[in-house]
């Protein structure tokens, strides 16, 4: 996985975004969908190899702006802006697109499919009170993070 981050990390710092070739920037999706695609893993872990490899991108990213003492943001609102929908969504997209060659990969790796059950042991909620206290803290988050970006919780 960090073999697969500095794959976007180093060349997002060196190379600015629009000046990087399409045919290169393809090179890299599946140079590190297969490096993550490598490993005995089942699909919960895979998701997370993704993620943790596509967060070097919008890392670098940021590390270059700062290196050019770009401002990355305006006020408290437009950073948490800017963090969530630059880093967070840019993340989801990039491991999106990374899982076409990471899968097949990883599916040849373990010489089928029956590999890829969940091997991360996820707690449940197993009573009503827990059901309960996922679903506060859910909404809470949701509309928090709705607030955060300055979405209006309203129709115009």
């Amino acid at each position: 996985m960090a073999a697969a981050a500095c794959i976007w990390l180093l060349p997002s710092i060196l190379i600015p975004a629009n000046r990087q070739p399409p045919l290169f920037t393809l090179a890299q999706v599946f140079v590190c969908g297969v490096l993550v695609g490598f490993g005995r893993q089942g699909i919960d872990v895979l998701v997370t190899r993704l993620l943790g490899a596509a967060l070097g991108l919008p890392i670098g990213l940021l590390i270059g702006l700062v290196a050019k003492h770009n401002s990355i943001c305006q006020g408290a609102q437009g950073c948490f802006q800017e963090l969530v929908l630059g880093v967070g969504v840019l993340t989801v997209l990039l491991a999106a697109v990374m899982v076409l060659p990471a899968l097949p990969t990883t599916i040849l790796w373990r010489h089928g499919t029956a590999g890829l059950k969940p091997e991360l042991m996820w707690p449940r909620p197993t009573s009503l009170g827990q059901w309960v206290i996922v679903a506060v803290v859910g909404t809470v988050l949701f509309f928090g993070v709705l607030l955060g970006l300055g979405i209006p919780l309203s129709a115009p």
